[in-house]
């Protein structure tokens, strides 16, 4: 999610990309006028608005980080399901006990 972060996971760039925070447009007011009101968007924002802004990134950061947790997780499971039955496929029939676990 973040640059600084470490990736762990594999997954394909398209679906990579769709885990990244958004980029979030100036709001409309900065281009209202520019006189009395600062023309960057983050010195526009109240310092309460700052900081809910901040909470609700670190949440898409690690909902992120969950989600990839999960697919890799569930990649894990499906490799080893697939294993498990090509080894259950190639136990022969007659070897009933190694069938049974």
């Amino acid at each position: 999610p973040i640059g600084h972060d470490k990736k762990y996971y594999n997954m394909a760039p398209k679906f990579s990309k769709f885990l990244n925070p958004p980029e979030v447009d100036e709001p409309i007011i900065v281009l209202a006028s520019s006189s009395a009101i600062p023309s960057e968007a983050e010195e526009a924002l109240k310092p309460k608005e700052k900081r809910a802004e901040l909470a609700l990134r670190r949440a898409h950061v690690s909902d992120a980080w969950v989600i990839r947790a999960a697919t890799a997780a569930s990649f894990f499971i499906r490799s080893s399901l697939r294993c498990l039955h090509h080894l259950r496929d190639t136990i022969p029939a007659s070897n009933i006990r190694a069938h049974q676990d």
